[in-house]
Formats: C-alpha cells, structure tokens, sequence
C-alpha cells in the first residue's frame, strides 16, 4: 500500500479477510495501575480477555510480553533476538508470503509495535505489518469462512542494510 503508511481500511481489510495468506492478529495490551507498596510503576496485562469476548473473525491473539518479548531482562517490552521472533511469529502461521494485518484496543501503540519488529523482516515479507485504522469494532461485516488451522513456514530475517553516511 504505497503511499498509506501501512494503513488498511475496515472496507480493505474485509475484501481480504478471506485470502489464505492473511495473517491477522490483536495486539492489545493494557497497562494497569501496580498494587499499592509494588515497586513496579504498572502491570503488563494481556488484551486476551478483550480478544476472547470478541474479535474481528479470523483474527489470532499475540501476547507482546508474555510471548514478545525479551524474558531474560527485567525491562519491559524488550524486542526477542531476531531467532526467537522469528520462531514466535512463525508459531502464529506468519511466513514470508504472508500479509499482516495488526490492530489494537484503545490505542494504536501496540500494533504500531509489532508493525515494528516485523520490520526486520520487511525486505523478504513486504506484507508484514498493515495497521487497521480505527472503527473496526463499530462496523458490522459478514464473516467469510477463515481456515482454522494455519501451517508455519519458516520466516527469514532480512539482510542488515549498509548506512551511508
């Protein structure tokens, strides 16, 4: 989508909605008051139970720290060496030839932050990463039949571009 930064329409998204090489997934995380005498400025809560009382039909769920991020630092939302997402994303069905769909509830950061770490595979899956501007909730759409079983293949990392100074 030249020219769009990535965006897709609610209308776009369900022309595609029935394609096999549609990814598309709800990255919801909610960030919640810590308990009171917790040294922890907030909490890291999954849009899961948002997710499960209803979805876009198709869609699949990605939990950015609980299955995204790095476990092995206590800092939040630390990205994955490039091995272990390429590993999770494909745990999802998403491979070179698929195209990504990503929104979010509430705000957009959250998609906005897979778009980003699918970056690294940009080169090799110009598909990957498509936001869902907002008012998909709001629309009602038939729902196509969606394949419920999706078969990974592998992902690849693209190549480090050289920077010209």
């Amino acid at each position: 989508m030249p020219g769009r930064n990535g965006l897709i329409s609610t209308a776009e998204l369900a022309d595609i909605l029935g394609q096999a090489d549609l990814r598309l997934f709800d990255c919801t995380t909610y960030l919640e008051p810590a308990p009171e005498g917790s040294s922890l400025p907030y909490l890291a809560v999954p849009g899961r139970h948002t997710f499960e009382a209803g979805h876009i039909p198709g869609a699949d769920f990605l939990d950015l720290q609980g299955e995204f991020s790095d476990a092995s630092t206590e800092l939040r939302f630390m990205m994955p060496d490039v091995a272990y997402l390429e590993r999770a994303f494909s745990r999802h069905g998403v491979s070179n030839e698929s195209q990504v769909v990503l929104y979010s509830i509430g705000t957009p950061m959250w998609a906005t932050r897979f778009w980003w770490m699918l970056r690294i595979f940009r080169r090799q899956a110009p598909n990957a990463g498509r936001h869902l501007r907002a008012g998909h909730r709001r629309r009602q759409r038939p729902r196509p039949a969606i394949p419920q079983r999706v078969r990974a293949q592998p992902l690849r990392p693209a190549r480090p571009r050289s920077r010209q100074l």
